[in-house]
């Protein structure tokens, strides 16, 4: 970059190293996602057409039951990033153009991140077990809240983005056909297999819920609004320590003023005693704010 300084072109030496530093990692990361877009090592160029009342969609042959599925997606949470930073200095409707463009290509953004989320309702009903503890620990942490930052935000992001970009029957139609809702429908189940499609059938309604309610990597939102959110969550469901409440918050949030000035308005700090520690507590008339479906939410807390 250059600055213009006592009329005179000078040229800024940190912008220009940052420059030459970052320039040449983002044309590997650029050639990795196109390497990896063309390539079909994991099936998902499989096309076959579904029919249904609204039309014929284009969907990925798979079962999660027969074939191979990995919780680590790194390109798709690289891209998801990206597209989500997009968001913050270029408009929607430019970026919705831009992503419309190939809807297989669509499909293969979303086939990954739907898989994982399925394996992970599946494995809570025990279909899974054969495979040991793995497994189990590897959807523990993708839905914790120490990982899921990382993790499944990213991925919900993705799916968000690929759902604006499909429409909503064709995408309502590819996500009932991986969650193999399809059978449950037509009441062809046994009584065991309709007990877990009972479960993955709540579980795809709840993945509908996150995907129309938590859209706040969608849009701008300032650093005081997204601790607003957080510590309002946090604090709705019990009173927490300075340490707890600012684990809640994303890393690059935490310890700053914007924390404690959040935390003091919306909370009244009760003072330590000989038999508990200080405890902000959630002040009633942001008792409203609580989102019972909020992504940051899990069964931990």
């Amino acid at each position: 970059g250059i600055n213009a300084e006592y009329g005179q072109l000078k040229e800024d030496k940190r912008t220009l190293k940052g420059e030459y530093t970052v320039c040449p990692v983002f044309r590997y990361l650029t050639e990795l996602i196109s390497t990896w877009m063309k390539t079909d090592t994991a099936g998902v160029k499989d096309i076959r057409e579904l029919k249904t009342i609204c039309g014929n969609f284009k969907s990925i042959a798979f079962d999660s039951t027969k074939q191979l599925i990995s919780f680590h997606i790194p390109l798709h949470r690289l891209l998801s990033r990206l597209l989500v930073s997009c968001f913050s200095v270029m408009p929607s409707s430019s970026l919705s153009d831009w992503i419309t463009c190939d809807k297989e290509l669509v499909l293969t953004l979303l086939e990954h991140p739907i898989r994982i989320f399925v394996v992970c309702s599946q494995t809570n009903i025990g279909m899974w077990v054969r495979n040991g503890y793995s497994m189990q620990n590897q959807a523990f942490n993708y839905l914790s809240n120490a990982f899921r930052e990382l993790f499944f935000t990213p991925d919900l992001r993705l799916i968000q983005i690929s759902a604006t970009a499909l429409g909503p029957d064709h995408f309502l139609t590819v996500l009932l056909d991986r969650f193999t809702l399809h059978r449950w429908l037509d009441n062809t189940l046994s009584t065991e297999e309709d007990k877990q499609q009972t479960y993955l059938t709540e579980q795809f309604l709840l993945l509908i819920t996150f995907i129309v309610n938590d859209r706040w990597g969608l849009s701008y939102a300032s650093n005081a609004q997204q601790i607003r959110k957080e510590i309002v969550q946090k604090l709705w469901i019990k009173p927490c320590g300075h340490t707890e409440l600012n684990r809640a918050v994303a890393s690059h949030l935490r310890n700053t003023d914007e924390f404690i000035e959040v935390a003091k308005s919306v909370a009244t700090f009760q003072t330590p005693s000989a038999s508990q520690q200080g405890q902000f507590v959630l002040k009633p008339e942001y008792y409203k704010e609580y989102d019972p479906y909020y992504t940051h939410i899990s069964n931990e807390d």
